[in-house]
């Protein structure tokens, strides 16, 4: 996948990433960028977003990603704007040799503390409208991937988010707390871990689905401020740790 912020967010040269690495390896899946949920000020979108498709709350103010003024959430209840963000996707993923379209923060909000904010109605029309948006993709996608990020770290215990999996509305998704917590500078409990691993064994040859496991090293720092940040020698100790946790948990389900 292509980093969000690549070139300031000017996707022509998500683009041309993807058509220089498509030329150097044929066989490689190139996917860009784009957020379910919420809209980054700076993001160049296309210039007919209309300022009507922002979420707003009880108070008619917009809502907006806590510890992150600048993002604010999209209102995925609205049929306009999924239809206008489908066609956006599917003439952008059809520019380049894309492989399809990775969807960030594709999983629910916490919705209790949404039905406060937004009321019970708009709260329960969003989540609703977020599982129809990733339908609606795939749908205009066809044989190109979509792959979102929002499975749960804690798969052991079966709390994954696993509902476009299920539905193929998604061919694969993206575990991003695989072993390792970046925000409490800790390893996951080894069940957590072997459920992962096992999980991702699971969906991947019973149902075919892609599974991508990525060890976060750094603290989101915007969110948690007070996280500890691992040395470079930590850095190394815990990539090792964790890849080989990896190799030995395929072996054991193998």
């Amino acid at each position: 996948g292509i980093d969000n912020a690549h070139c300031n967010y000017d996707f022509e040269s998500y683009n041309e990433v993807a058509r220089r690495l498509v030329l150097l390896n044929s066989n490689i899946k190139v996917f860009p960028y784009y957020n379910t949920t919420r809209r980054f000020n700076i993001i160049n979108s296309g210039t007919d977003f209309n300022d009507a498709w922002y979420l707003r709350d009880l108070n008619g103010n917009l809502v907006y990603d806590d510890g992150a003024p600048d993002h604010q959430y999209y209102d995925l209840s609205n049929a306009d704007y999924r239809n206008w963000v489908v066609n956006f996707i599917s003439t952008w993923v059809n520019q380049a040799p894309f492989a399809g379209i990775a969807l960030d923060d594709a999983n629910p909000q916490n919705l209790q503390s949404w039905k406060d904010k937004i009321g019970n109605t708009k709260a329960n029309a969003w989540n609703a409208g977020r599982v129809e948006f990733v339908r609606q993709v795939k749908e205009a996608l066809g044989s190109k991937l979509v792959i979102y990020n929002g499975v749960s770290r804690n798969t052991f215990t079966g709390d994954a988010y696993t509902e476009y999996l299920d539905n193929n509305s998604a061919d694969g998704a993206l575990n991003e707390f695989y072993c390792y917590n970046r925000n409490s500078g800790e390893f996951l409990p080894k069940s957590w871990i072997a459920g992962d691993t096992n999980f991702m064994k699971d969906y991947g040859e019973t149902k075919g689905k892609i599974l991508l496991q990525k060890v976060n090293l750094n603290p989101y720092l915007r969110k948690h401020p007070d996280a500890p940040l691992p040395s470079e020698a930590k850095k190394i100790y815990i990539s090792r740790f964790c890849l080989a946790a990896f190799l030995l948990l395929q072996q054991q389900f193998a």
